[in-house]
């Protein structure tokens, strides 16, 4: 089954993704990066990262949907995907203070993140154009309190 306009024979899962890494991406690019002014201003010019867990067909997908996101906004977007190791990278990037821009990941990745305080709620009313996101994409990315 297609989902949207996502490139490539895209199963529900792998769309659900899709959309919640483009909202993802969408965000940081209208919140500036997600940082303070300080950090934004020193990060000016830098390439978003987005990490994913995914085979390398469904990384060619994202880097499709990068490049599309890069030519509508002018933001370059780094796209890493594995399957194998994927938390041992996503806790090592933690530890070192250095994780990327936007994650894909399971809950139970993004509910560890979320207890270590290394990730934030994004509160969709604070974001230009937050209510113009699918509304499917912003369940997707919830974890199991709602947020």
């Amino acid at each position: 089954m297609k989902i949207g306009h996502a490139p490539g024979s895209v199963t529900r899962r792998r769309g659900t993704g899709l959309t919640i890494a483009v909202v993802g991406l969408a965000m940081l690019a209208a919140s500036g990066c997600g940082d303070n002014g300080s950090q934004a201003a020193k990060n000016e010019g830098k390439p978003l990262r987005l990490w994913v867990r995914a085979g390398e067909e469904s990384v060619k997908d994202y880097k499709d949907l990068a490049a599309q996101f890069t030519k509508q906004t002018g933001i370059k977007v780094d796209v890493f995907g594995t399957v194998t190791d994927f938390d041992q990278r996503i806790n090592a990037a933690a530890s070192a203070k250095d994780l990327p821009d936007v994650i894909t990941a399971e809950s139970s990745t993004v509910n560890s993140l979320l207890q270590r305080k290394l990730i934030t709620e994004v509160d969709r009313g604070s974001i230009k154009g937050g209510d113009q996101g699918l509304d499917r994409a912003w369940t997707a990315g919830q974890v199991a309190d709602g947020k």
